[in-house]
């Protein structure tokens, strides 16, 4: 639902009723701070799709250089994690199913093959952006999946749609000694959605998705809990100008307490307070074409991650929030023979509230991160 700019250019195109499509591309993201983290990655995502009549098949992956340092200070000793590897792979197959004169049912089902390295994301965090502003890009958690079904109904004045899925989480390493594998449980999620047009040139969509989470599979039975529940609204705004178009796309995310392990019963009971603040975002998108076969899009974002529930007292839970600022522009060119080439570029500025502690004073004060990624791919469809 929250894929950027960037990722949707690299790893997304209009389908055709029937064709093979192959794109290659590289991504390089850096990052620094106002405190003592910065890093890099380099990523070479790969995906190739087949689309036959109603039928789907795809498959991506990508192999991923990443250079994450900490400096010493603010009380942390000096870090570092450098890597080379590919993340996991996955395999997607899609079906589309008439259910009725205006009515089309669809059921999409994903395998996670575990090519990655599992131990990737744990130690990557020395020096990462923390994950509740920009989730890891890198993924090597193992075998997984999901299977989804839904029903929409096509009319183009107004639209409904309902679905069910499931996640099959994976198990992959932490980095803890003591807690050693770690499966943070299976998912299922509910969700639905309407939409129609507003005038002959714009439209509205709006859904809902509500995740239950099941309990985790650790080692240590005392670290056992269970994820808060969420619940996601999005909605969209598109307005067509000629051959131009304006999309605005807002999304709210309520998260609850979730549940963890009594330290003398060992049974599952309600954590104190959330431990994951909501988030507001809004992305604003202007696409327009630049000339034959060249077409442009422009972005903004800003993400506004909520405090959790816990006090600053409570350091090792305690997460002020903060808010994400950034600019992102794409461009794609249309070369003929069904050849396309895109160029992506971003810069996202993080603001971690009383994120740090001056060990002078003691007092909290922000982290200010700056992320720059700039990529292009290359993609041939027959």
């Amino acid at each position: 639902m929250k894929k950027t700019l960037l990722a949707l250019l690299l790893l997304a195109s209009p389908a055709a009723a029937e064709s093979l499509q192959f794109q290659l591309g590289y991504v390089f993201d850096s990052w620094s701070s106002n405190f003592i983290y910065s890093g890099t990655e380099h990523r070479m995502p790969a995906s190739l799709r087949l689309t036959t009549g109603d039928f789907g098949l795809s498959a991506e992956g990508a192999f991923v250089s990443g250079d994450y340092q900490r400096t010493e200070g603010g009380g942390l000793d000096a870090g570092s994690f450098q890597a080379s590897q590919f993340s996991d792979t996955t395999l997607t197959a899609s079906w589309d199913m008439k259910a009725g004169p205006s009515l089309v049912s669809n059921l999409t089902g994903s395998v996670q093959f575990a090519s990655g390295d599992t131990t990737w994301e744990a130690n990557s965090s020395v020096a990462a952006i923390p994950f509740i502003f920009e989730p890891s890009f890198y993924h090597g958690r193992g075998w997984g999946g999901s299977l989804f079904w839904s029903i929409a109904s096509t009319d183009e004045t107004f639209n409904w749609g309902a679905g069910a899925g499931y996640l099959l989480t994976t198990t992959y390493n932490i980095g803890s000694v003591d807690q050693g594998t770690f499966n943070p449980g299976d998912s299922l999620v509910a969700m639905g959605g309407m939409g129609g047009r507003l005038s002959p040139t714009g439209t509205i969509g709006m859904q809902v998705f509500h995740t239950f989470a099941f309990e985790s599979k650790v080692t240590d039975p005392l670290s056992q809990f269970t994820s808060a529940e969420s619940t996601v609204f999005t909605g969209q705004w598109l307005e067509k100008m000629g051959g131009d178009k304006f999309s605005l796309n807002a999304s709210y995310s309520f998260y609850g307490r979730g549940w963890v392990a009594d330290p003398v019963t060992g049974d599952q009971v309600r954590e104190d307070e959330n431990f994951l603040g909501d988030r507001l975002e809004l992305r604003p998108f202007l696409g327009w074409a630049a000339g034959p076969g060249v077409s442009m899009m422009t972005g903004l974002v800003w993400d506004r991650i909520f405090p959790n529930g816990y006090d600053a007292t409570v350091p090792l839970y305690y997460q002020a929030g903060g808010d994400l600022f950034g600019v992102e522009q794409g461009v794609t060119f249309s070369m003929g023979g069904g050849t396309f080439l895109n160029l992506v570029g971003l810069y996202h500025l993080v603001i971690n509230e009383k994120a740090a502690t001056d060990q002078v004073t003691g007092s909290l004060y922000d982290v200010a991160y700056h992320r720059v990624s700039f990529g292009t791919n290359v993609g041939f469809q027959w």
